[in-house]
């Protein structure tokens, strides 16, 4: 859906290679029959482990609503959380 999201969905990761894919295609697979704009900011937390690979090995799967954050290093769930928060442009 275009537009405006209504809904942000904030997922902070580290170390989720492997699992990374299917749970934005579970998310993304949920969300689209409710109907809404929705965006889904996934911030990667300063992983050290093939998580960038895992995405990008055949290009962004969800350019149109997925949001992609890189963190250098890790700081932790509360910091990336509130980091979400305050990029989210969700209602």
């Amino acid at each position: 859906m275009k537009g405006k999201p209504y809904l942000s969905v904030i997922l902070p990761t580290y170390d989720e290679g492997e699992m990374l894919l299917q749970a934005l295609s579970d998310i993304r697979e949920h969300l689209d029959v409710k109907g809404f704009a929705y965006e889904i900011l996934l911030i990667r937390d300063g992983s050290p482990d093939n998580e960038n690979k895992e995405f990008h090995k055949d290009g962004p799967p969800y350019p149109e609503n997925v949001r992609v954050i890189d963190n250098p290093i890790n700081r932790g769930k509360g910091y990336v959380v509130r980091q979400g928060l305050l990029e989210a442009k969700g209602k």
